[in-house]
């Protein structure tokens, strides 16, 4: 998997992706296929299937196209295979492994987020910086082009996995815990185009600022309080959860 992190980066250039997470579960991936560990259930097949569709898309065939035109199509192609990520990993289908790797896909893609067409509702998700807006950074886009050969490669093998008959076998993911200083916001999407959003709050101490103790098994995210409450059930979503926190 290509490394797009890059070098220290001008304030107005193109800020480096976070990739770190993404050569991580990239080579279990690997090894787990390369060693008979991971036969992905039909919905994870389904889920690279999906993405995979994404990562090969043609860009559109135009005539004479203006430079920022085919430059706006470019970053278009990455924002779609965030988002189709995004949608997989928070349907509660896939399985660990499956879940791990998308929120990688979507940690990498994070400047495609809103660039170039930012969602339409005012509530809707915010992740990362304020990418591709006037006096922010521009998508690193041939960063982000980089990936995509080595994406197409791993899940073009995880989507031809599910043969017929194959009786699925997923691997154990360790969880991961870390500690956040700041607010979670959750959101929903009762409609097309409309969206609700809500800051999270301890149950116990209605506290929101943390700093909390996030724990994740990739199935489910628990958040523990400095007041020494534990909530599962705080509504967020994994992408909302992973999304926020800082690279490690």
């Amino acid at each position: 998997m290509a490394d797009a992190r890059g070098g220290p980066a001008a304030a107005s250039g193109p800020l480096p992706l976070w990739t770190r997470a993404l050569t991580l579960e990239a080579g279990r991936v690997q090894r787990f296929l390369a060693e008979d560990e991971w036969r992905p259930a039909p919905a994870d097949t389904e889920a690279a299937a999906a993405v995979l569709a994404r990562l090969t898309a043609p860009l559109p065939a135009r005539r004479s196209a203006a430079v920022k035109i085919r430059a706006t199509d470019r970053d278009r192609r990455l924002q779609r295979v965030f988002r189709t990520a995004v949608h997989h990993l928070d349907s509660g289908a896939v399985a660990p492994p499956a879940a791990a790797l998308l929120a990688a896909v979507a940690r990498a893609l994070l400047p495609w987020h809103a660039a170039p067409a930012p969602p339409a509702a005012a509530a809707a998700a915010r992740y990362g910086g304020e990418w591709g807006t006037t006096g922010g950074a521009a998508p690193p886009t041939e960063a982000g082009e980089a990936l995509l050969p080595g994406l197409t490669t791993l899940f073009a093998a995880l989507a031809a996995t599910g043969a017929a008959g194959a009786v699925p076998l997923t691997p154990p993911v360790e969880p991961w815990e870390m500690r956040y200083a700041g607010r979670f916001r959750r959101y929903a999407r009762p409609a097309p185009g409309v969206w609700t959003a809500g800051t999270v709050s301890c149950p116990g101490c209605g506290g929101a600022d943390g700093p909390w103790t996030v724990l994740c098994d990739w199935r489910r995210v628990s958040l523990g309080c400095p007041c020494g409450v534990v909530s599962r059930e705080h509504g967020l979503s994994l992408s909302e959860s992973w999304l926020v926190l800082p690279e490690s």
